[in-house]
């Protein structure tokens, strides 16, 4: 959980005083000895005391069955491509 207060809004508009707070959460559980899930996402506002500004994101969302020959995945995920490098 995270918060915040700013002498003004980020849309540079005339809002004073503005306080804003965001909760994460993020949920591994074991449903099964075979099958897991994911819950990752946020909830918050950026003015903390007006009424209908809340926002929220689902990230990811997915069941995932391990068998002997096969992983499935079922849901909203975040695949990973790649790799960076620095060369320095």
């Amino acid at each position: 959980m995270r918060g915040g207060a700013w002498s003004r809004d980020r849309t540079l508009d005339k809002n004073n005083g503005v306080g804003a707070s965001f909760l994460w959460l993020r949920a591994n559980p074991d449903l099964a000895p075979s099958l897991k899930a994911r819950v990752e996402g946020w909830i918050g506002t950026q003015r903390l005391f007006d009424a209908g500004q809340t926002k929220g994101e689902l990230r990811e969302g997915h069941v995932r069955y391990t068998g002997d020959v096969v992983d499935v995945r079922i849901g909203r995920q975040i695949v990973v491509w790649g790799r960076a490098e620095l060369s320095c």
